[in-house]
């Protein structure tokens, strides 16, 4: 025995397909926002790293910053691979 028997004049409303469709486009949206933003952002840092790094060869007095910089570099190549990575599986 069935549990709920199909009405034959049931028909889709279209508020839930145009629901659908404005959430598949604010998704959408969102997500291109982030991808662009989190790239704008991870270009400065890198701008950041490289001043960093031209300080560092100008003055040599900074031998400590010296051991950092390819420590940094690896933080951020591996944050901006981790942030697309979650940013498309999510």
């Amino acid at each position: 025995r069935r549990v709920y028997e199909w009405d034959p004049n049931f028909k889709f409303p279209n508020r839930i397909i145009g629901t659908a469709v404005i959430s598949l486009i604010g998704l959408y949206t969102m997500t291109l926002a982030d991808y662009s933003l989190s790239d704008a952002i991870f270009d400065r840092v890198e701008r950041w790293n490289n001043a960093l790094k031209e300080g560092l060869i100008i003055c040599n007095q900074t031998e400590a910053l010296g051991y950092m910089i390819p420590q940094i570099e690896e933080f951020i190549s591996v944050a901006r691979k981790s942030w697309l990575a979650t940013t498309i599986f999510a």
